[in-house]
């Protein structure tokens, strides 16, 4: 196994071999990366994993109600919020702690006039059937989100990372436990869920902001205009960015409950569950990589380094869409009741739209560390609406099926066009040949899920073909393995942290 010393040595040069003097970052890459999955592993998967509870209390009627609510939600919290909240991370890394009181004192202050002014809308959004019966709720939710966000944001963008860890932690046992308090117990149904996320995010809010000293920087006198004027400068473009990403995932929602009714909704929203199996990944690795993408945004080997990142990020989600593929059927089955085992048939198309939606994230940072957000905002934009025109033809003619197709050549159309618009900021290299012959290879493994043949030889073709693909990043697969290796050594540094300093 190697000495204390040997394996210290070798945690210097994990990812990759090399200059040792350059080894910190991908050190602290990764102990981020350990970090963030200790919390964000449950809060992403928590739907999935709840599945088995939502479809046998909930019917495909229900929870089509329950996916339009949080559809709707989605779309209305960035322009409610102006986004403040993405403007507090990027702000934040720029500045001391004493400067960082600012941006907080004056993004927190902000939101709550925004609160103020949002009630004015109320006699509208009475009008509207979804929030009839769950309009407080829907008031609960988006203050909430701005502020639980907000805070987060600030304690992350202040290398407070544990604290982000453990407030995710602390929201998936909340929430679970009022999950079944609420809809088990009592029976309250949607409400019940409802209620469950709000009080999951007044815990998890005041978690952070106690842990993190949040309450004791808050001053009126920290509100600073001129700030407050360049922070929206930077956030107002990303509203309609986040417009499109709504587009892009949650728009086909209305499609489909408009061409096809809610059970179809009900079915696609299941579907669109297992693809968090990936976004888990990505969620774990992102909110590290943002961190790291913009500390060495001005380094000499940047574009190198930011090409070996997504080489090894590639192939995870490679090889973990070929295994997900592999049992999607049966685990499937496993997952959800009977009425709502078909949703299966979405996943691949979902799945290939996923591994897409995280390359155009991937290259998201570039934007983020250039603070460039009228690219992000373009490339966003020319998705959507290729998503969004695809929608109206496919849906309609492939149902359900279609909605999946679209999703997944929008996310394609991003992640083309981000590659051409990066390069004149930070061109990120990768071996287009090798991404080409590894979506072939899954895309022979999600036929064969269609084909039919006895399950045994559906599985002697599907292992033969993830084989292959395991040889075709075999590379970047060692290294991967390699790194888990020397993250079992981070993490035993990590927990005894944990242990010695608590979450501070």
């Amino acid at each position: 196994m190697g000495s204390k010393g040997e394996r210290e040595k070798e945690t210097q040069q994990f990812f990759i071999a090399g200059d040792v003097s350059s080894a910190g970052r991908y050190r602290k890459l990764a102990k981020n990366t350990l970090i963030f999955a200790l919390g964000t592993l449950g809060s992403r998967s928590i739907a999935f994993f709840m599945l088995p509870l939502y479809t046998r209390l909930l019917t495909q009627k229900d929870y089509g109600i329950l996916d339009i609510f949080q559809t709707t939600v989605s779309l209305l919290v960035p322009v409610l919020s102006l986004e403040i909240v993405e403007a507090v991370f990027r702000f934040s890394m720029d500045e001391a702690k004493e400067g960082a009181k600012r941006i907080i004192s004056t993004a927190l202050l902000f939101t709550f006039l925004l609160l103020l002014a949002s009630f004015g809308l109320i006699p509208i959004f009475a009008r509207l059937e979804i929030f009839q019966m769950y309009l407080p709720y829907f008031y609960a939710i988006w203050f909430l989100t701005v502020l639980l966000g907000g805070v987060k944001q600030y304690v992350r963008a202040l290398g407070q990372v544990k604290i982000f860890a453990w407030s995710d932690i602390l929201y998936v046992l909340v929430f679970a436990g009022f999950n079944v308090i609420f809809m088990v117990l009592f029976h309250m149904g949607l409400r019940g869920y409802l209620l469950s996320y709000v009080l999951a995010q007044i815990v998890s809010f005041f978690f952070v902001a106690s842990a993190g000293r949040v309450f004791s920087r808050l001053s009126l006198r920290s509100f600073d205009r001129r700030l407050l004027r360049d922070m929206l400068a930077y956030s107002l473009p990303l509203i309609p960015n986040a417009l499109m990403w709504w587009v892009m995932n949650v728009s086909d929602r209305y499609l489909i409950l408009h061409f096809l009714g809610l059970e179809a909704n009900g079915l696609y929203a299941v579907a669109c569950r297992f693809p968090v199996l990936l976004s888990v990944v990505t969620g774990v690795f992102f909110p590290a990589w943002q961190i790291s993408a913009v500390e060495e945004f001005n380094a000499k080997d940047r574009n190198q380094y930011y090409a070996e990142i997504f080489a090894l990020c590639s192939s995870a989600l490679f090889i973990l869409t070929g295994a997900v593929l592999l049992f999607l059927p049966e685990v499937t089955g496993l997952f959800v009741a009977p009425n709502f085992h078909e949703a299966w048939k979405y996943v691949p198309f979902l799945l290939f739209g996923t591994i897409f939606h995280a390359f155009a994230s991937f290259l998201g940072t570039v934007y983020l560390a250039s603070k460039d957000t009228i690219g992000a905002l373009f490339t966003t934009t020319l998705g959507g609406l290729t998503n969004f025109l695809l929608n109206l033809i496919f849906i309609h003619w492939w149902g359900v099926q279609g909605a999946a197709f679209t999703t997944m050549i929008g996310f394609l159309v991003i992640w083309g066009a981000r590659v051409a618009d990066t390069k004149k900021i930070c061109p990120v290299c990768f071996n287009a040949l090798r991404l080409y012959f590894a979506l072939c290879l899954l895309g022979i493994e999600a036929l064969v899920l269609f084909w039919h043949v006895p399950t045994v030889i559906r599985f002697f073709i599907s292992f033969g073909v993830f084989f292959a693909l395991i040889a075709l990043e075999r590379q970047n697969v060692v290294r991967v393995f390699s790194s888990v290796n020397q993250l079992t050594f981070v993490g035993k540094k990590v927990a005894k942290s944990i242990g010695r300093k608590g979450v501070i």
